[in-house]
């Protein structure tokens, strides 16, 4: 049987067994960052080391009141990480995930609750999910309709929140990191993520078909996948020279 969403918020708050609970997430960066102890500032430390914010399943109020106590610690911990982390190569793949992660959810999201079907309580929930209602009730002095919400979310290159924001960012991040070879070519991962800009650019709300996000969504899991064979699994064998070959 189909879940309603009040056991869906149960599950996402408090279940410990499942890999994407807030609860296992939130375990997964205590174990992660416990490694690097010696590196992180105090602070820092106190706020991924705190337990996850409590509440009473299947009570409305308290679960909003367990979800706006997360809001405020990632919110710390994002304060923490733009001040104080070197923008160095680290840096850069930390940008990099985040960027790949929200293009994602927005594609995924956005074919959800953007079809021609759902009226403007869709559209105000999905302003909500990317937090741009603000920059929306500054431009426009109507409900929500779906072409200008679409339009927002997805191609608005000045919404930090939007799709296209994170695929331009994500270009400029890759571009700036080290090349592994010196040959003038521009590294994989950096023109898979020139595909996916290119088809953002050739986007139309009004003429935007099922399945298009979705295929976009597609070519971001394959972009990471690249970032990580190119950049960390090194999965490719360096060239060889022919001479130690014979030698061999």
């Amino acid at each position: 049987a189909a879940l309603i969403p009040i056991e869906i918020c149960n599950i996402t708050l408090g279940d410990h067994r499942r890999s994407g609970s807030v609860p296992t997430l939130l375990a997964n960066s205590r174990h992660v960052l416990s490694a690097l102890r010696d590196r992180i500032a105090n602070d820092f430390w106190r706020i991924v080391n705190r337990p996850p914010a409590a509440f009473t399943p299947g009570n409305p109020d308290s679960m909003l009141g367990a979800c706006i106590n997360l809001i405020e610690r990632f919110s710390a911990h994002t304060g923490f990480v733009a001040e104080n982390i070197v923008r160095g190569p680290t840096w850069r793949f930390l940008m990099i995930g985040r960027r790949v992660e929200r293009a994602n959810n927005i594609c995924r999201v956005a074919e959800t609750l953007g079809q021609d079907r759902n009226g403007p309580d869709d559209m105000g929930v999905l302003l909500d999910l990317f937090d741009s209602q603000i920059v929306y009730r500054a431009r426009y002095m109507i409900a929500p309709t779906r072409d200008a919400v679409l339009d927002l979310i997805l191609l608005d290159p000045e919404n930090p929140r939007s799709l296209i924001f994170q695929i331009q960012e994500l270009v400029e991040d890759l571009a700036t990191l080290p090349v592994l070879r010196d040959n003038g070519l521009p590294e994989q991962p950096l023109r898979q993520a020139h595909v996916i800009l290119t088809e953002l650019y050739s986007l139309e709300i009004a003429a935007l078909a099922p399945g298009r996000l979705q295929h976009i969504a597609t070519l971001l899991i394959e972009l990471s996948e690249s970032i990580s064979q190119r950049y960390f699994l090194q999965i490719e064998k360096p060239d060889e020279d022919p001479e130690d070959e014979l030698l061999l």
